[in-house]
């Protein structure tokens, strides 16, 4: 067995939980929590604001009460979510194969580019073109790039046989 794969398994889990409470938090935040479990929440709520811009129109509601982040941030922590866990399947898989053939860099750039397409085509409609974009779409529409670079991470952590195929100069 892969002696990386426990620390996959640790970042994925981590994924996992952290997408789970930023959806749980405003319904913990609603209950008017107290002690360790106030910190908590006051805690994710001041993390979210160094990460996201938090502004409530942008962002969803559960009851009276608004996520952490913005709802693009939900859908690329919910996509990393989804990502870490494919990542951990698709590391599982390539371990049962006897010959391990690399992931090329190329086709990294590929999916990353190709994953980021619909957050960047989105964007470019709200902020550029002044599309009045939905939470949901904002939402669903960053899902492929958190996914994309969770899974990503998860099988480079697992020790996903990368290819180095930097530029090489006229020398070499």
């Amino acid at each position: 067995m892969n002696r990386r794969i426990p620390a996959a398994v640790g970042v994925a889990s981590l994924a996992v939980i952290w997408a789970g409470w930023l959806v749980v938090t405003p319904v913990v935040a609603a209950a008017g929590p107290s002690g360790a479990t106030l910190i908590a929440v006051a805690a994710t709520y001041r993390a979210g604001s160094l990460i996201c811009h938090q502004h409530a129109d942008r962002s969803f509601h559960i009851g009276d009460v608004q996520t952490p982040v913005c709802a693009r941030c939900v859908g690329l922590y919910g996509g990393a979510a989804i990502g870490a866990i494919i990542g951990l399947g698709w590391m599982r898989r390539r371990g049962r194969r006897a010959k391990r053939s690399l992931v090329r860099q190329t086709d990294l750039r590929k999916v990353l580019l190709g994953a980021a397409v619909p957050t960047v085509a989105l964007w470019a409609l709200e902020h550029i073109v002044g599309v009045d974009i939905s939470n949901l779409v904002r939402c669903a529409g960053a899902v492929p790039l958190g996914a994309a670079v969770a899974g990503f991470v998860v099988a480079w952590v697992a020790g996903a046989p990368f290819d180095d195929n930097r530029a090489r100069s006229a020398i070499h």
